[in-house]
């Protein structure tokens, strides 16, 4: 299972947090913005894409940001959604 949001926004305020998902995140026209993952603080570009793997610290911050229509789109799913299924049967 999987969970899927997509925002348009005009700052980032996303205070430094964690969780057990997978977190895979597009960021767009949010260049001069800040981000936070693990111990990595750097500044966003005008497209960003970010892979956050489970129960990592990260945080996104306006910053430098100047733009007004910040785009943002979340998928988070659990570690084991890619786990391939076996299936029990008799040959």
């Amino acid at each position: 299972m999987f969970y899927h949001f997509s925002r348009k926004k005009k700052q980032f305020d996303f205070p430094l947090h964690y969780h057990e998902e997978y977190e895979l995140n597009l960021i767009l026209h949010a260049k001069g913005a800040k981000r936070i993952v693990g111990d990595h603080v750097g500044i966003l570009e005008a497209f960003e894409l970010v892979l956050i793997g489970p129960n990592l610290s990260h945080a996104w911050f306006t910053h430098e940001c100047k733009t007004r229509e910040i785009t943002e789109v979340t998928i988070q799913f659990h570690r084991d959604f890619l786990k391939r299924k076996r299936s029990i049967g008799t040959s």
